[in-house]
């Protein structure tokens, strides 16, 4: 028994690593490099001058055919920063390893001393975060890199895959469904999410929603939607023009000047405000509209969209948005906003008449009966 044991331990060897939430199994005949085991990434060469590298980037993109080519290329700048020469892409493809959507790659370089060579790589989701392995060696080694590459893949023991894309959000009083290739944050993408965020706001889940668009590489594209106390009187096509200052000094205060007038929206069904702010670091979108909280801000951030396809973006949502509160999220107006609604941008309305004639009708009887009143008393005779 002892001696089959020590036969086991010698074929295979694992490795926890924390922050891919899994071991490494190396087969026989690999060995950890000087240095090549942490929690992040990972190390390791075979007996046949293979080497073996596993670390991982941020964020869980769906792993498509587009998304293998933009790691491929990623690999290129890689390999080339390593002082490889001559590096190409020979292929990509999306694979099932492990029963996991993986994304494929082959490339080719030169060494500058050890001639023609083959790196194999591997990229594939697993808890919100993106999983990346490659093997490479000599060119004449290309099968058994491609078979060490599939082994090793297949031997990782992970505690979670793929984590599900949920797009059902709900805040302070809304819900709304994110717009197609958008989802909620992972929990290990959160942290990083609401870094991008801070610039337009904070973000409490109690009264907030956030969706990204989960990037291949780099940041990913944002929308943080929260309630907003702030409310406005009555807002149709009559006063629209004419809060609009009001609504654009309270959420750009000093810079107000400089931001162009909003936009009307629909923003589940009713009228709102949008904004396209000139902010630095990428695209933003700022889109309001009042419910019985005040009003629900939609901030929207493009860091990979382009500007039309963040527009679009930002309509789907809006369009989305369902108003939870009484009454579904009446707006709560002050009698005196109301009164001077009418007074201000529709005076020649039935309400404003009507109410005239009744002042008017009342002002007259009042007159009318002061002058028909007679004296509380009488003169003397003899006076």
């Amino acid at each position: 028994m002892i001696a089959l044991l020590l036969s086991l331990s010698a074929h295979a060897e694992d490795f926890r690593m924390n922050d891919v939430g899994g071991s490494v199994v190396l087969p026989a005949g690999w060995e950890v490099s000087d240095k090549g085991w942490t929690d992040w990434d990972f190390k390791a060469q075979s007996s046949t001058n293979l080497l073996m590298k596993l670390w991982l980037t941020p964020f869980q993109p769906e792993v498509t055919d587009a998304a293998a080519r933009t790691w491929a290329e990623k690999y290129t700048g890689i390999l080339e920063g390593e002082g490889l020469d001559a590096v190409a892409v020979a292929s990509t493809t999306v694979s099932s390893l492990a029963r996991r959507p993986t994304a494929v790659s082959k490339l080719t370089f030169t060494h500058k001393t050890g001639g023609p060579g083959v790196g194999w790589f591997a990229a594939f989701s697993s808890n919100g975060q993106t999983i990346h392995l490659r093997v490479i060696g000599l060119k004449r080694n290309d099968a058994k890199a491609e078979a060490a590459l599939t082994q090793l893949v297949e031997g990782l023991e992970l505690d979670a895959g793929a984590l599900p894309a949920v797009t059902a959000v709900e805040g302070g009083g809304f819900k709304a469904t994110l717009p197609s290739g958008w989802r909620v944050p992972h929990p290990k993408e959160l942290d990083a999410v609401k870094k991008l965020t801070s610039a337009v706001g904070d973000y409490d889940a109690e009264a907030c929603f956030i969706g990204i668009r989960p990037p291949v590489e780099g940041d990913p594209d944002v929308v943080l939607a929260c309630e907003s106390y702030f409310h406005i009187g009555p807002l149709d096509e009559h006063s629209f023009d004419g809060i609009e200052p009001e609504v654009r000094e309270k959420y750009f205060n000093s810079a107000a000047d400089t931001i162009e007038a909003a936009a009307p929206i629909s923003i589940g069904g009713r009228m709102g405000y949008y904004y396209r702010p000139p902010l630095p670091g990428g695209a933003y979108r700022l889109a309001l509209a009042p419910y019985d909280k005040g009003m629900v801000k939609v901030w929207a951030i493009a860091s990979q969209l382009e500007e039309a396809e963040l527009d679009a973006a930002v309509t789907a949502l809006s369009d989305s948005v369902t108003f939870t509160g009484p009454g579904g999220g009446e707006p709560i107006i002050a009698p005196d906003k109301r009164v001077m609604y009418y007074l201000q941008y529709r005076p020649t309305s039935a309400p404003v008449i009507l109410s005239g004639l009744v002042l008017a009708g009342l002002i007259g009887g009042g007159v009318t009966m002061m002058r028909r009143r007679k004296p509380s008393y009488e003169l003397d005779d003899d006076t």
